[in-house]
């Protein structure tokens, strides 16, 4: 099968959407595909162009057999940029990959795939589905545009941009054979707005053998009980709360790793026991969590929110660590059905801080949470089995 692969973030960027295009990459290859990955210049998430790379010029990598990528140049940003800001960019994306569609012309494709956010990789992998004669599959990620109306600053011409996007999906989301997503309650409400052909939940996930050969990571050096958070800095996801903990828990160390527009706030801390280590890839972020002894996730309380599945805590049960999760939802259910962590009800700040210190003081019950947390992942977030299950999906469309 040869797939034309739209994703506007690839590694080696890091973060969620590229870890997902990654992982689907690896497998499908074992499973015979060829795939021709579109994507961005590497700049996520610092907004600054990858050592070796142009913002003003395309290159196609061969990276090895049956996988090429397409870099298309960009206008940059960072991850904590301006909601205009990114929207520039989203679109130079768009722009510039239809400039150079010859391109894919010359090759042949069986299956276009367009993962988004952005908004724009649905709307060229449309445009390229058209223009080869394949079938679209969407993968939707996170709810755009309407995750928008949770943010402070979405007022009153944010909300009509938000309803205009909104409208303009339909014929796009109808359009896909299939709708992916890793988080079921995004299809429920894409479907009973847009009465959809046909819906998949793929969760995200980890390669479990490949995270079983990484190490504990030696540095930085570990004297005490240490909690991580490893993922985006901002205010979904409840940076504020998240420091708020740190500075209360003096006796207990704290890893941050990430970006986002909060970076700041811990980046130029006093705070003795935080230790803010940057942006890492996958692999070096995995070894930090496999050295911590446990795993925090901060969101802001809302709808969207509550029916994640952050990568960050699927990350933490892959290295068999104990979750603290600030808010309840689905993923904290699934916690609390095996018994592989803890989460307060509402970003209640005393009920996190009581969660970490139950975990801290007890042993046994980290260990168990810890065997635990290795039993969920295996169950529901084994991506060898999650990306097989669609490579299946793919497969039937084309016959």
């Amino acid at each position: 099968m040869r797939i034309l692969y739209v994703t506007q973030f690839f590694p080696p960027e890091v973060g969620a959407a590229a870890n997902r295009a990654r992982n689907f990459v690896k497998f499908w290859l074992r499973r015979g595909a060829r795939i021709t990955v579109v994507s961005e210049v590497p700049n996520y998430p610092t907004g600054r162009i990858s050592k070796g790379y142009d913002r003003d010029f395309f290159r196609i990598e061969h990276l090895e057999e049956g996988l090429d990528v397409i870099r298309i140049p960009v206008v940059p940003t960072p991850s904590g940029g301006t909601i205009a800001s990114k929207l520039i960019n989203n679109i130079s994306f768009y722009i510039k990959a239809r400039h150079f569609f010859n391109i894919f012309r010359n090759r042949s494709f069986d299956i276009a795939f367009a993962t988004t956010p952005p908004l724009g990789c649905v709307f060229l992998g449309s445009f390229l589905s058209d223009m080869l004669g394949v079938p679209l599959v969407i993968d939707v990620r996170d709810p755009w545009p309407e995750i928008l109306l949770t943010q402070d600053s979405c007022g009153a011409a944010c909300r009509m941009v938000v309803n205009v996007i909104a409208r303009l999906m339909v014929s796009y989301y109808r359009k896909a054979q299939i709708i992916v997503s890793p988080v079921p309650f995004i299809l429920q409400h894409l479907q009973r707005i847009y009465a959809l052909k046909r819906t998949l939940w793929i969760p995200n996930g980890v390669d479990l053998d490949e995270a079983g050969r990484i190490r504990a990571s030696s540095e930085p050096l570990k004297s005490r009980f240490t909690v991580i958070y490893s993922g985006i800095l901002g205010r979904n996801h409840g940076a504020e709360i998240l420091l708020d903990v740190i500075r209360r828990m003096p006796h207990v160390d704290f890893w941050v790793v990430g970006d986002g527009k909060d970076r700041p706030l811990f980046e130029k801390t006093n705070t003795q026991n935080l230790k803010y280590l940057g942006v890492k890839d996958w692999h070096r972020t995995f070894s930090l969590i496999k050295a911590a002894d446990l795993g925090i996730v901060t969101l802001r309380d809302n709808i969207w929110m509550r029916n994640a599945f952050p990568v960050k805590g699927i990350d933490y049960l892959a290295a068999g660590k104990p979750v603290v999760v600030s808010i309840g939802g689905a993923f904290p259910k699934l916690l609390d059905e095996y018994q592989a962590g803890l989460h307060s009800e509402s970003n209640d700040v005393e009920q996190i801080i009581a969660s970490i210190e139950r975990i801290r003081s007890d042993e046994a019950l980290r260990k168990s949470m810890g065997v635990n947390a290795l039993r969920l992942a295996r169950d529901y977030f084994d991506m060898r089995r999650n990306a097989s299950k669609l490579f299946d999906e793919l497969s039937s469309l084309v016959g």
